[in-house]
């Protein structure tokens, strides 16, 4: 069965109803009831949820701050002393956001030193819908690929900022999942679009900020998930203009001579060019291809337009880049179409948010 987290929300709020309704009657006692409608207990069910589904820090997090509030939280109802100290139970807390934390960092650092050689696979959802997941920091997040296929966004005690303002929407419903647990979701669209927000709240509001809705028509965005003790909140912007073309003449192929074969690559099937010490790997739809030749040609040579350098060892097309993502101070990363993920230095990351207008 599909899992909706908007009609789940649902569902739980109609239990909590009818167990304050049977509490009222005498059938369900009233300890059982102090427990049971609890933001504790809401937030060990979505930890259990997030880590069946995703199996990340984040839904370990989230699990391990329900489960430390929750345990007090028993026994005080049920009038009974803590059978240990509170100082051993804050221990064992934070040893397993530690725990999940370490875990995490290690898998992380297994997968960028593959990076260094090469690059890194960034793994998407179902259908290449993007995960993205913040836990006790701020991410921001920007969109780029077009058409707009969906997003994930779950955020716990910290801020995600999400920019969909240079993507589109293709004609139809296209989905935002928004997972909110004390935490704050802000979302940047284009004035022009339609956007309806289904997400089920608890304890959280959502704040409309646009100054001018868009009609419903042909293309719309449906923003759907859950919303437990944190804020959603909606912003318009202008459309995103795209950079005018260099009026200097620029070639428009790169012939490179592979097994005794001279190739002629377009370049708008170049996806971005990778330092390899006295050569340059040009990465291709038709493959990857090696060419005696240094990246600050490259640099001098491509249209500035439709090419920038986002490190000193890679050099993307802007046509390729998906989404930019900025995690922490000087992290920045760029992923393209097919899934690549590329580390862009700070300088790269700066010339890049010019030619976007992020």
């Amino acid at each position: 069965m599909k899992f909706n987290p908007g009609k789940t929300f649902g569902w739980l709020l109609l239990l909590a109803a009818t167990v304050l309704i049977l509490s009222v009657t005498g059938i369900v006692p009233g300890w059982a009831m102090r427990m049971i409608v609890s933001w504790q207990a809401l937030f060990v069910l979505l930890g259990v949820h997030l880590l069946l589904t995703r199996r990340d820090g984040f839904g370990c997090a989230v699990l391990c701050t329900g489960a430390y509030f929750m345990i007090p939280h028993v026994y005080r109802v049920l009038g009974m002393p803590m059978p240990f100290e509170k100082s051993l139970l804050t221990t064992l807390f934070f040893a397993a956001l530690f725990l999940a934390a370490g875990l995490e960092m290690l898998k992380a650092g297994r997968k960028w030193h593959a990076s260094d050689k090469k690059f890194l696979e960034v793994k998407t959802g179902k259908k290449g819908v993007p995960q993205i997941s913040c836990a006790f920091g701020q991410i921001d997040h920007a969109i780029i690929e077009k058409p707009f296929r969906g997003a994930v966004a779950s955020t716990a005690f910290g801020e995600t900022r999400l920019n969909l303002t240079h993507t589109n929407l293709p004609e139809g419903d296209s989905f935002l999942e928004v997972n909110n647990a004390f935490a704050t979701t802000k979302i940047t669209v284009p004035a022009s679009w339609c956007v309806q927000v289904t997400v089920g709240s608890f304890m959280g509001d959502i704040k409309d900020r646009r100054t001018e809705k868009a009609p419903a028509g042909d293309r719309r965005l449906i923003v759907r998930g859950a919303n437990a003790f944190g804020s959603i909140e909606l912003e318009s912007a202008g459309e995103a203009v795209s950079a005018d073309e260099s009026t200097e003449e620029k070639p428009e192929t790169i012939s490179v001579k592979h097994n005794n074969r001279v190739h002629i690559i377009p370049l708008d099937e170049l996806f971005y060019i990778q330092a390899d010490g006295d050569y340059v790997t040009l990465c291709t739809a038709q493959g990857n291809f090696l060419k005696e030749q240094t990246m600050k040609y490259f640099q001098q040579t491509l249209p500035p337009a439709r090419f920038v350098r986002i490190h000193r060892s890679y050099i993307v097309s802007l046509a390729e880049i998906a989404s930019v993502d900025c995690r922490g101070k000087e992290s920045y990363y760029v992923i393209l179409k097919n899934g690549t993920a590329l580390r862009t230095s700070t300088t790269g990351y700066q010339e890049l948010r010019q030619k976007l207008e992020i």
